[in-house]
């Protein structure tokens, strides 16, 4: 099954001039998720990515309009991927495109 979907984190929700800008980005590919964080006004990049047969759950942590997900992987080679600043309906809406394409 084909997937190519993107999510952002929230501009409201953002921490700092720069995720004001250009916010925090999670690309699901065909075969893997792709994290995408940037700082000092898109300077400095920071990006994970996962193959998805290496994902061994998704969990989201809600708060009371906010949410959070997280990825655990398998093998305990790399550390849990977090995609936090997102609107609750947003993580439910990545939590199940994920769980769909594994």
């Amino acid at each position: 099954m084909a997937v190519d979907m993107t999510f952002r984190g929230s501009r409201w929700l953002a921490k700092g001039v720069t995720k004001l800008i250009i916010p925090d980005k999670l690309e699901l590919k065909d075969d893997k998720v792709i994290i995408t964080r940037r700082a000092w006004f898109g300077l400095k990049v920071d990006e994970d990515e996962i193959r998805l047969e290496r994902v061994a759950s998704v969990r989201i942590k809600r708060g009371f309009i906010t949410g959070k997900v997280i990825i655990e992987t398998a093998g305990g080679s790399m550390r849990d991927l977090e995609f936090s600043r997102i609107w609750k309906w947003q993580a439910k809406r990545i939590a199940k495109a994920i769980r769909e394409a594994i």
